[in-house]
Protein backbone atom coordinates (compact mmCIF):
# COMPACT_ATOMS: atom_id res chain seq x y z
CA UNK A 1 0.00 0.00 0.00
CA UNK A 2 1.46 3.30 -0.97
CA UNK A 3 1.24 6.20 1.62
CA UNK A 4 -1.11 8.68 0.20
CA UNK A 5 1.47 11.78 1.18
CA UNK A 6 4.12 9.32 -1.66
CA UNK A 7 1.18 8.86 -3.79
CA UNK A 8 0.74 12.28 -4.45
CA UNK A 9 4.20 13.67 -4.44
CA UNK A 10 5.09 10.76 -7.82
CA UNK A 11 1.89 11.95 -9.13
CA UNK A 12 3.20 15.70 -9.04
CA UNK A 13 6.62 14.93 -10.25
CA UNK A 14 5.24 12.83 -12.61
CA UNK A 15 3.05 15.57 -14.50
CA UNK A 16 5.25 17.71 -14.28
CA UNK A 17 7.58 15.63 -16.91
CA UNK A 18 10.27 14.71 -14.62
CA UNK A 19 11.36 11.27 -15.08
CA UNK A 20 10.55 8.47 -12.33
CA UNK A 21 12.67 5.60 -11.18
CA UNK A 22 11.28 2.23 -12.17
CA UNK A 23 10.53 1.90 -8.48
CA UNK A 24 8.82 5.09 -8.55
CA UNK A 25 6.53 4.61 -11.32
CA UNK A 26 5.25 1.20 -9.95
CA UNK A 27 4.57 2.88 -6.53
CA UNK A 28 2.56 5.47 -8.32
CA UNK A 29 0.77 2.87 -10.75
CA UNK A 30 -0.03 0.86 -7.47
CA UNK A 31 -1.39 4.62 -5.92
CA UNK A 32 -3.49 5.08 -8.58
CA UNK A 33 -4.81 1.42 -8.44
CA UNK A 34 -6.08 2.22 -5.13
CA UNK A 35 -7.58 5.47 -5.74
CA UNK A 36 -9.65 3.61 -8.44
CA UNK A 37 -10.50 0.80 -5.91
CA UNK A 38 -11.48 3.41 -3.41
CA UNK A 39 -13.46 5.47 -6.08
CA UNK A 40 -15.34 2.44 -6.61
CA UNK A 41 -16.29 1.43 -3.27
CA UNK A 42 -17.48 4.46 -3.19
CA UNK A 43 -19.55 4.75 -5.69
CA UNK A 44 -20.98 1.26 -4.75
CA UNK A 45 -21.88 2.36 -1.05
CA UNK A 46 -23.58 5.54 -2.89
CA UNK A 47 -25.73 3.51 -5.12
CA UNK A 48 -26.62 0.96 -2.03
CA UNK A 49 -27.27 3.71 -0.10
CA UNK A 50 -29.52 5.29 -3.24
CA UNK A 51 -31.71 1.86 -3.26
CA UNK A 52 -31.99 1.66 0.17
CA UNK A 53 -32.92 5.57 0.13
CA UNK A 54 -35.34 5.00 -2.55
CA UNK A 55 -36.56 1.67 -0.88
CA UNK A 56 -37.27 3.79 1.89
CA UNK A 57 -39.33 6.23 0.25
CA UNK A 58 -41.09 4.15 -1.19
CA UNK A 59 -42.27 2.26 2.03
CA UNK A 60 -42.41 6.05 3.58
CA UNK A 61 -45.40 6.63 0.63
CA UNK A 62 -46.80 3.67 1.01
CA UNK A 63 -47.42 4.60 4.64
CA UNK A 64 -48.56 7.58 3.95
CA UNK A 65 -51.21 6.24 1.65
CA UNK A 66 -52.34 3.91 4.02
CA UNK A 67 -52.71 6.81 7.15
CA UNK A 68 -54.59 8.51 4.51
CA UNK A 69 -57.28 5.82 4.10
CA UNK A 70 -56.87 5.10 7.79
CA UNK A 71 -58.10 8.74 8.07
CA UNK A 72 -60.84 8.67 5.87
CA UNK A 73 -62.74 5.61 7.01
CA UNK A 74 -61.58 7.76 10.64
CA UNK A 75 -63.72 10.30 9.34
CA UNK A 76 -66.57 8.72 7.65
CA UNK A 77 -66.99 6.76 10.98
CA UNK A 78 -67.36 9.98 12.99
CA UNK A 79 -69.89 11.30 10.63
CA UNK A 80 -72.26 7.80 10.79
CA UNK A 81 -71.98 8.34 14.55
CA UNK A 82 -72.84 11.93 14.37
CA UNK A 83 -76.04 10.81 12.07
CA UNK A 84 -76.74 7.78 14.86
CA UNK A 85 -76.36 10.25 17.51
CA UNK A 86 -79.25 12.41 15.94
CA UNK A 87 -81.28 9.78 15.17
CA UNK A 88 -81.45 8.05 18.92
CA UNK A 89 -81.90 12.05 20.20
CA UNK A 90 -84.75 12.06 18.04
CA UNK A 91 -86.13 8.58 18.66
CA UNK A 92 -85.71 9.49 22.75
CA UNK A 93 -87.89 12.56 21.92
CA UNK A 94 -90.44 10.27 20.02
CA UNK A 95 -90.53 7.87 22.84
CA UNK A 96 -90.80 10.46 25.49
CA UNK A 97 -93.84 12.17 23.92
CA UNK A 98 -95.50 8.85 23.64
CA UNK A 99 -94.69 7.91 26.95
CA UNK A 100 -95.72 11.29 28.64
CA UNK A 101 -99.38 10.52 26.22
CA UNK A 102 -99.51 6.66 27.89
CA UNK A 103 -99.35 8.78 31.52
CA UNK A 104 -101.77 10.61 30.43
Amino acid sequence: MVADKIGKKLHDKFTRGHNLTPEEHTQLEAWYSQLDAQEEKNLSSRTSGNILELEFKKALEATYQKLAQLSKHLQETEQENDQLRAENRKTRQQLEKVLVQQQA
